[in-house]
């Protein structure tokens, strides 16, 4: 027995005082299949003597937690129904595209459109300002190369003139 408020022991009580410390209990043997006590902390506390108090039929435990196996298993039968009979709701409304692979590609078609107009504004910012930077650089080139060829031409001629 691990501590818990209620301990099957045998009309021991100084049994169940070491398993719960400073508890009043009270032992009964009603409704009982084999004659063995149902041990039941009233109160923690040894002071308090006017609480009431209680027996309970382990009888009435074990219906209890069958009501509550069956309410379980009717609860998980009923949400297994409504998950069975949503999906075939989605599939009746939405046809062979389910909403998933609908927003899925929705959201791959966007990702192009930003994905296009992010290297449409690459383009013009880096890879165009390069090739701007580029041409400039061969045309000054061509210009200075053109110039130093009339000047050499110009000077040419001073000597021979």
């Amino acid at each position: 027995v691990s501590g818990t408020p209620l301990s099957r022991t045998t009309n021991d009580n100084n049994n169940v005082a070491k398993i719960i410390p400073n508890a009043r209990v009270h032992i009964t043997t009603h409704n009982l299949d084999r004659g063995d006590a149902l041990a039941v902390p009233v109160s923690l506390d040894s002071k308090n003597t006017t609480s009431s108090s209680r027996f309970v039929n382990p009888r009435s435990l074990q219906l209890l937690s069958d009501k509550r196996r069956r309410e379980r298993m009717f609860r998980i039968k009923q949400s297994h129904l409504e998950n069975k009979y949503y999906h075939l709701w989605i599939k009746q409304v939405f046809g062979r595209v389910s909403p998933h692979v609908a927003r899925e590609y929705h959201r791959l078609k966007c990702l192009h459109g930003y994905f296009a107009t992010w290297r449409i504004d690459w383009w013009y910012t880096c890879r165009e300002w390069k090739l701007e930077i580029r041409a400039d650089c061969s045309y000054k080139y061509k210009l200075y190369s053109r110039y130093f060829i009339l000047w050499l031409e110009y000077v040419r001629d001073r000597r021979v003139g």
